[in-house]
């Protein structure tokens, strides 16, 4: 089961309808590598089981340890951001699981660190890692080129320099 949360300072989020992650558009921004951008469907009540969805919300997801042997986490990616979603995403569906979205929301997120003063995750990886600030730090668009060719991008959309950020592929890959 897996859904994108609802922000904290949204109002009477408690038990309200879940949206689920169906939509999908390509970037068409080279800050963001052309990666595929992953969003949210707004959910309706309903009744009985879970509504199935398309994408995995790096957000919340919460499935069975089994997952873990069939789709074991990439140690290769540290520190990711951009393309969690997608990578996950396709890496449960090829190895055989379903992906819900909950009815209703069981938590939710705080969206809002910079506004309270605390560091966003891609300005922390930015002061411990050599590269540009902000968002996409050299670590960070090595990770995406990583996670491109992981599931599927054709090389020729691959720009690392570095060929080590393609080691043990076929260990991380799709299933």
């Amino acid at each position: 089961i897996s859904a994108s949360p609802p922000g904290l300072d949204e109002p009477r989020w408690r038990d309200s309808v879940s949206s689920k992650l169906c939509a999908f558009q390509f970037s068409d921004s080279p800050v963001e590598s052309h990666i595929l951008r992953i969003g949210v469907v707004p959910g309706r009540r309903r009744e009985g089981p879970p509504p199935r969805a398309a994408f995995v919300a790096a957000g919340f997801f919460v499935a069975h340890s089994s997952f873990l042997a069939a789709a074991p986490y990439d140690p290769f990616l540290p520190f990711t951001f951009m393309g969690e979603e997608i990578h996950l995403s396709a890496r449960f569906w090829t190895s055989g699981f379903d992906i819900y979205a909950p009815t209703t929301n069981l938590c939710a997120h705080e969206y809002r660190p910079g506004r309270l003063g605390l560091p966003k995750f891609w300005e922390t990886t930015s002061r411990t890692f050599a590269g540009r600030p902000g968002f996409n730090s050299d670590l960070g668009l090595m990770i995406v080129d990583r996670i491109k060719r992981l599931v599927g991008y054709p090389p020729d959309d691959l720009a690392a320099a570095n060929p080590r950020v393609f080691l043990r592929l076929d260990d991380f890959g799709l299933g």
